[in-house]
């Protein structure tokens, strides 16, 4: 029963600090949602697959989630629109 209790705080302090994230943050969560890989992450905020792949940790780490499925998760439950949005757009290309 405890540890039932210990997941659910964790989720909701996770869905909070959605909301603290920086935009380039954000912006990779919207991809992350949308199913792209690093590369395709990288080339469209022009930055390298590396400086990507910190941004995801340090992003994972602020929001206590331990995989991208999870942060996605997290971000679709916050409600935000940005992340609704996301997980509902078939149009993108991974």
């Amino acid at each position: 029963m405890h540890l039932n209790s210990d997941f659910k705080t964790a989720g909701k302090l996770a869905i909070e600090r959605i909301s603290e994230l920086y935009e380039r943050e954000r912006a990779l969560v919207r991809m992350l949602i949308q199913g792209m890989p690093h590369k395709k992450i990288a080339s469209r905020l022009c930055l390298s697959v590396r400086t990507i792949e910190q941004c995801k940790k340090h992003t994972l780490e602020k929001t206590g989630t331990r995989s991208s499925a999870q942060l996605a998760a997290v971000a679709i439950l916050s409600g935000e629109s940005e992340f609704l949005t996301a997980a509902l757009d078939d149009s993108v290309e991974t």
